[in-house]
């Protein structure tokens, strides 16, 4: 906005002709005093110039203030991004290793269940697998084949497995608190630094050195002060003409002039000086809007962006305080995880030699049940045998009989013929009837069973 001209210029010199002095129109002495009075109350108006350079000085600070405050924000904000990143792709590691061995404490439960059920389904074909009565004829109560079974160490077995995956799941369990923990300690200082200026090219933010508006508004500052200059020194130019004016118009005595009071400013000169009188308060009301302008400047623009770099600086600082808090429970955060490593390790060690062993511990037992059928086959065929054997031991020993009835008509025969001839003593075993043979068994004792149970055992035997 152009100051309204307060360009008038009062002629020191009046005008005179021919050396005489032409006298002027009777002028109002008492406006010139108030065009003077005016005039002088507007330099008061210097104070604005006083204020404008208060502003542009403290925006050449702010500016310098800026130029410190950006520069740390950043680095300090850019550090915060990093190290969150690290520790970012610290929980990532731990939720792997934690859900890697879930997965695997998963797979050994289950491989330990299948593996007890079906110990489970073998003991219980034991006890429903009654030991024939022919094998042990002493004992009148019946007899299962479990009842051959160690369940003691079944049990200890058992209970060995389970407080090893018990063990590993309540560290499963902790460890899952810890990561927990982890995670909302993450996202608190997530949440703190998503809310700092971001550092990013692709939004806004006061980080970014493009949106400092501090080199801008010192520039639009220095234009408004020096409009502001120069409509000062417009006011101060009429206040001078004023005091000029007044000089020049001072009244003579009576007793010397009669022309009236005011004799050396023309008309002209007057209405100039009136016009510009007129024009004070268009331009005071100009500095008034120029200085109004400044302070929006300062106050919407300079001081509200240091004001927020400042805030960034502080949030900044807190967010490393929180950060560094973050820190010390990180700190149990590993050791947590050395601690739960050490506990896959050592459940490896533990739970593949236990699943052997009750592996071992099904495959003895399922032998077991076979092994109760092969003997019952088994039994089959020593009784095949035996009863060959005897078949052989009955027809020979019917032979002997033949033999020996045989023999003994021989005997008698001779001792008809020759008996007579024959002295007694010529051989005591001449008249002895003919050999004898006892057949005995001797040990081999075999239960009878019957038929029916060596067919089912054969059948299982053969897998029909």
């Amino acid at each position: 906005m152009a100051s309204p001209s307060l360009a008038s210029s009062v002629n020191p010199n009046p005008t005179h002709s021919g050396g005489g002095f032409t006298p002027s129109p009777r002028l109002p002495e008492h406006d010139l005093t108030t065009f003077f009075l005016n005039s002088k109350r507007s330099l008061e108006s210097k104070d604005l110039i006083v204020r404008a350079a208060d502003l542009v000085n403290n925006t050449k600070a702010a500016l310098e203030h800026a130029a410190v405050l950006l520069p740390a924000c950043v680095y300090l904000r850019n550090a915060l991004e990093g190290q969150l990143g690290v520790a970012r792709g610290l929980n990532q590691v731990m939720l792997q290793g934690k859900n890697g061995f879930v997965s695997y404490v998963q797979t050994t439960t289950k491989d330990f269940e299948e593996a007890r059920t079906g110990l489970t389904n073998i003991l219980s074909n034991l006890q429903n697998t009654v030991l024939d009565p022919a094998f042990t004829p002493e004992r009148t109560e019946p007899r299962t084949l479990h009842d051959f079974v160690d369940d003691a160490g079944v049990d200890k077995l058992l209970a060995e497995i389970h407080g090893i995956i018990g063990k590993a799941e309540d560290s499963i369990n902790r460890y899952g608190e810890t990561l927990g923990s982890f995670d909302q300690d993450l996202a608190t200082l997530e949440a703190t630094v998503s809310k700092l200026p971001s550092t990013s090219t692709k939004q806004p933010s006061i980080l970014h050195p493009s949106q400092n508006p501090v080199p801008r508004c010192l520039s639009e500052l220095d234009h408004l002060t020096v409009n502001l200059v120069d409509s000062f020194e417009k006011l101060n130019h009429h206040y001078e003409q004023c005091v000029d004016a007044l000089r020049r118009t001072e009244a003579p005595s009576i007793e010397t002039s009669t022309v009236g009071l005011i004799h050396s400013l023309s008309p002209e000169e007057f209405k100039v000086l009136e016009s510009d009188a007129e024009a004070v308060e268009d331009v005071l009301e100009d500095m008034a809007h120029y200085i109004n302008e400044m302070e929006s400047i300062y106050v919407d623009q300079v001081k509200a962006h240091i004001d927020a770099l400042e805030a960034c600086q502080k949030d900044t600082n807190a967010a490393f305080a929180q950060f560094e808090e973050f820190q010390a429970n990180l700190g149990s955060y590993v050791v947590a995880s050395t601690e739960f490593e050490s506990t896959q390790k050592e459940y490896q060690s533990l739970i593949h030699p236990a699943l052997d062993r009750l592996a071992s511990l099904s495959d003895f037992y399922a032998g077991f049940a076979r092994a109760y059928d092969e003997m019952v086959v088994e039994v089959g065929r020593r009784l095949g045998i035996r009863n060959k054997m005897e078949s052989i031991m009955k027809r020979a020993l019917s032979e002997i009989e033949e033999l020996y009835e045989h023999d003994a008509q021989q005997r008698e025969e001779f001792k008809k013929e020759t008996g007579e001839y024959l002295p007694m003593d010529i051989w005591p075993g001449l008249m002895d009837p003919p050999m004898r043979y006892k057949v005995e068994a001797i040990g081999g004792d075999i239960p009878i069973l019957k038929k029916e149970v060596l067919k089912k055992a054969l059948r299982t035997v053969n897998g029909l």
